[in-house]
């Protein structure tokens, strides 16, 4: 949880979600892999715990991605289309899809209160 700089409202600002090791499916596993010995934390290390440090059940996981996947707008781009998005307000992603695309970015300032709800 972080709070959000301008409106103060707590909100959930991290990508457990895609994060945790449930994530990491066979063909994931496949193009990352160098070795048959490859363990998943090797593979895996930026794998979401708890804050104790304990393992997240894989279903919690499906849960949240449930309901992202719920809550998903999806929208046809069209020439000349930019978007602007508070990082910390929506979350953001992309689908599969095939062919040519340019990508322009410009990051604002970081937030320094990322890491706890307080203050």
């Amino acid at each position: 949880m972080a709070r959000h700089p301008v409106t103060r409202e707590p909100v959930w600002f991290n990508y457990a979600h895609g994060f945790h090791i449930s994530r990491m499916d066979d063909e994931i596993r496949d193009a990352i892999s160098t070795s048959p010995e490859d363990t998943d934390s090797q593979l895996w290390p930026n794998n979401a715990l708890w804050g104790d440090g304990t393992d997240i059940d894989p279903g919690i996981i499906n849960e949240v991605n449930d309901i992202i996947v719920g809550k998903t707008v999806q929208f046809d781009w069209r020439k000349g289309d930019i978007l602007v998005v508070d990082n910390m307000l929506v979350a953001h992603g992309r689908q599969r899809y095939s062919g040519p695309r340019r990508i322009l970015l410009k990051m604002a300032e970081a937030h320094a209160d990322a890491a706890s709800h307080g203050g």
